[in-house]
């Protein structure tokens, strides 16, 4: 399947908030795309932007997502209705995100 969309990643950089978006196709949903596609984000918004901290905002429902917020060191930290729609908005700091980081590669090194 070359040349095929598996999905996207996006960071949104504002004064206020900075966010992140991630969608990927059904076929490749469970398979760690959207992690790797996360982690990159946040990498990239701390690092090329020097963002202090990004935000993301997902469903209740929306359990797969809410999975790879999670894995990457994000904390919820309320649920707001917004858009009409009940959401929950997780946040991770910079200086927690190093220490995540830093987690991370430890556990993805070891046999």
């Amino acid at each position: 399947m070359s040349n095929y969309r598996l999905g996207g990643a996006a960071i949104r950089v504002r004064t206020q908030r900075n966010g992140s978006r991630l969608f990927a196709q059904p076929a490749f949903l469970g398979q760690g795309y959207a992690t790797e596609a996360a982690r990159a984000s946040l990498q990239f918004g701390f690092e090329h932007f020097d963002l202090d901290h990004i935000i993301a905002l997902v469903h209740p429902d929306n359990l797969g997502s809410r999975r790879v917020i999670e894995k990457c060191g994000m904390t919820c930290m309320e649920n707001k209705v917004l858009w009409g729609l009940e959401m929950m908005r997780y946040c991770v700091e910079k200086t927690d995100w190093k220490v995540e980081k830093a987690r991370s590669n430890v556990r993805d090194s070891k046999p």
